[in-house]
């Protein structure tokens, strides 16, 4: 049984710079599973069912992407951060929501929420800048953590050094680059900022992503359907994903509009809104499905067959939101 295991994930090898290269289908299918619960637990919350995340919009997304673009970060630490950024400034903004309903009153409680609108915004930067130092951080350990079960000892000292220089974002590299943007922050305020995401989030600072979901999959896929091209196929996936996260807006109010014949209106509209903008194993079946149709789109079915097989996600969903991210890249180019 083990060498089945290592003839099918060694069949995988155009992701070779991937995390999960080198594990067994069987711990894959196991993180797969992990990763699952934690996305249904994510979209049963009672918080995500009745908010739509504002926080991560075009803007946001964009700030994000092109500073990791800029730093050389990998694609892991991108979508991290976005997902950590949203996550912290919803429950931020609620804490100092509270905060101010409770401590003023009447005309004195607009003045103060005003002020502290005026102050989160010029803060946006800085916050980003935060998560994205964090998810530097929690995707390096992880890197070495998985380090430690493939490499001998000496290699992977040099290896950790090499990651903890090339991974993580320091508090100098955020100085300067909120220099560049016209921001003045002293050292001191840096630290602080990346204090605050921490506490606010309750020091849980992992987050899961699409990512995450894709890369499992393209191995799994891969040991099934030896003829693809993963590595093309993960690189369009890539860049699908990045279009999900800047016009995640539209992106779903398509797909709502799609499902349902009509525009979001109700209040229950919201909900079901909020719920499927944070079912990330969706979004990631979707871009992983609309990857294949661009790249080989024989093979289309049977890979979408292979993601209903895996994770027990009605074709028809997975079809949906593959052929609305593919309508709305076609939209925009046209």
């Amino acid at each position: 049984m083990a060498q089945k295991h290592d003839v099918s994930i060694a069949k995988v090898g155009p992701l070779s710079n991937s995390d999960w290269c080198g594990v067994t289908e069987e711990s894959l299918l196991e993180q797969l599973g992990n990763i699952t619960r934690e996305n249904k637990k994510a979209v049963d919350t009672k918080e995500t069912r009745t908010v739509k995340n504002l926080f991560i919009n075009e803007t946001s997304v964009q700030y994000i992407f092109l500073t990791c673009e800029l730093l050389k970060m990998p694609p892991d630490v991108k979508y991290h951060a976005v997902e950590l950024f949203g996550q912290f400034m919803l429950k931020h903004v609620e804490e100092l929501y509270q905060h101010v309903k409770v401590s003023e009153e009447g005309s004195d409680r607009k003045e103060e929420w005003q002020k502290i609108q005026s102050k989160l915004k010029k803060q946006v930067p800085l916050r980003a800048l935060s998560c994205i130092q964090l998810a530097s951080k929690v995707s390096s350990h992880y890197k070495i953590l998985l380090l430690l079960t493939l490499l001998m000892l000496l290699l992977l000292v040099l290896l950790l050094l090499l990651i903890l220089l090339l991974l993580i974002l320091t508090p100098r590299m955020v100085r300067k680059l909120l220099l560049d943007a016209g921001y003045q922050y002293s050292l001191s305020g840096i630290v602080s900022s990346e204090l605050r995401v921490l506490k606010t989030m309750n020091y849980h600072v992992y987050c899961n992503t699409a990512h995450i979901h894709i890369e499992i999959l393209l191995h799994l896929i891969g040991s099934a359907i030896t003829s693809l091209d993963l590595a093309m196929l993960y690189k369009v996936a890539l860049k699908l994903l990045d279009v999900a996260y800047l016009k995640k807006a539209e992106l779903y109010e398509r797909l709502f509009f799609l499902t349902t014949n009509h525009t979001v209106q109700s209040r229950a509209d919201c909900e079901n809104l909020a719920s499927v903008g944070r079912d990330l194993q969706l979004l990631a079946v979707g871009v992983t499905a609309a990857a294949t149709y661009v790249t080989n789109n024989r093979q289309s079915d049977k890979i979408t067959e292979q993601l209903e097989k895996l994770l027990r996600i009605r074709k028809e969903d997975i079809t949906d939101m593959a052929s609305t991210l593919i309508t709305l890249i076609s939209s925009r180019a046209a």
